[in-house]
């Protein structure tokens, strides 16, 4: 009886072992998906007439047989779509990377074709295929390959594309303005169906030089770099913050409490917006006006500097590398002040004229006729600091440097230090001379009482002696 009790209690413990494990590694699983980056550009007269710094882009596999479909990321974007090979209004011959629904024997079409984007009208199918990742799992510190079925929008008709590498579109709003996508989103499925730990995701570069046109890193999907990375750990403090939410479409804005360049503000609008991952950082008009006024308008003067309204919809400034650059112009700053986390973010003139052949390109784009009051960040900014952000809580996080808080915040803590010791001293005093009063009074009333008790014993003792 003692063996089987014994052997029986031996297998118990092996299933709940086998279990927990399971379940832990269940619990720290995290996609990592490779990312790069392209630039293309038309050359024409020796002279750049349009330059694009690209998306960063990914590697998918997707269907069965696996077809490999480079897609980009973009905070503008809710659905997770991928382009069908049959997509309308593109030339077949510049774009290749699209995905042949009919080769893949694992692909299902849920609903028939309808407009899923209202703003710009693009078409597609509501679709289910199977996707091969990389799940690393951080118990075990294994990288394995694991088939997951994803929900995504075949897209068949599209208003307008810029860009000839990529594929598809994995979409990094918190949600989107059609309930009928809320089951599309990449990262959310992967959250529900258990293949992640949470909702954080980030980009991380393999380096900070904003001005590498071949920028590869790593997308984490499930949880935060510091727990992957031990650098992340010593070297940098991790701060986080609420998004501003401003309507039923919501993105990753912040509400910055000023932004200022050269003691001017340019904060107009409660919004600076995560746009689209490319080169660019896209400005105000206020912004635009100033800078040519101290900047750019002299220099157009005498042809060294020139405005470019041909791309699209937005202006942007190159100059010759002839232009003379003041160091005092280098080192001017565009400040972004967020009290929330008593930091601010800092990008100088020198980080932004982007030297490319033989000409300065300013990073900062300005729109032509749309919103031009709303500061969207871009690569620059993703380039310096490392943030991170969770759909599920709406709260976007950053790395800083300890070196660089510490130095940020010295005015800051020593007034706060200043102050606070200030106001012990205070305390202090007050306690003492409070406590030294209320000794004082009951010594006092001790003395009254005693005196009082004095006289009533010599008059009962005179009564008695009387009488």
């Amino acid at each position: 009886m003692f063996y089987f009790i014994f052997s029986l209690y031996i297998i118990l413990n092996i299933i709940i072992k086998i279990y927990c494990f399971n379940y832990n590694n269940n619990n720290n699983n995290i996609i990592i998906l490779p990312f790069y980056r392209n630039i293309s550009y038309i050359k024409n007269n020796n002279f750049i007439n349009k330059i694009f710094f690209n998306y960063l882009l990914t590697n998918i596999s997707i269907g069965s047989p696996s077809q490999i479909i480079p897609v980009f990321f973009s905070f503008r974007n809710y659905p997770f779509s991928i382009f069908s090979i049959n997509l309308k209004n593109i030339n077949k011959n510049d774009y290749l990377n699209y995905f042949n629904s009919n080769n893949s024997k694992t692909y299902s079409k849920l609903k028939n074709e309808s407009e899923f984007n209202k703003e710009s009208f693009d078409k597609g199918i509501e679709s289910k295929e199977k996707f091969v990742f990389q799940i690393y799992n951080k118990s075990t510190n294994i990288i394995s390959l694991s088939s997951i079925e994803i929900n995504f929008i075949l897209e068949t008709e599209r208003a307008s594309i810029n860009l000839k590498e990529g594929g598809g579109v994995i979409g990094l709003s918190i949600t989107s303005d059609t309930k009928e996508l809320n089951d599309y989103n990449f990262i959310k499925q992967l959250k529900k169906n258990g293949f992640i730990i949470s909702y954080d995701f980030s980009f991380v570069f393999d380096n900070n030089n904003i001005f590498d046109l071949n920028s590869k890193g790593k997308f984490i999907i499930g949880d935060l770099p510091h727990n992957i990375y031990k650098e992340y750990k010593n070297k940098y403090i991790y701060k986080n913050f609420f998004v501003k939410i401003e309507s039923n479409k919501q993105y990753f804005d912040i509400d910055f409490d000023d932004i200022i360049f050269d003691n001017e503000t340019f904060k107009e609008n409660n919004i600076t917006r995560f746009g689209y991952l490319n080169g660019m950082i896209y400005g105000t008009s206020k912004f635009q006006n100033y800078m040519k006024k101290i900047f750019f308008d002299e220099n157009i003067k005498n042809n060294i500097c020139f405005e470019n309204q041909t791309d699209y919809t937005y202006i942007y400034y190159y100059c010759r590398n002839t232009v003379k650059i003041s160091n005092e112009f280098k080192n001017k700053k565009i400040e972004f002040k967020l009290k929330s986390i008593n930091y601010i973010f800092k990008l100088s003139n020198e980080e932004l004229f982007f030297p490319f052949e033989n000409y300065y390109y300013y990073m900062i784009y300005f729109n032509k006729n749309g919103n031009k009051d709303v500061w969207e960040l871009g690569l620059p900014f993703f380039k310096k600091y490392l943030f991170t952000f969770n759909q599920d809580s709406k709260m976007i996080g950053v790395y800083i440097e300890k070196e660089k808080y510490k130095n940020n915040n010295d005015f800051h803590t020593k007034l706060i230090g200043i102050i606070i010791f200030i106001l012990n001293i205070i305390s202090f005093l007050f306690i003492y001379f409070f406590v030294k009063k209320i000794k004082k009074k009951k010594k006092l009333n001790f003395y009254d009482f005693d005196n009082k008790g004095n006289e009533m014993e010599d008059y009962y003792n005179l009564k008695e002696n009387l009488s």
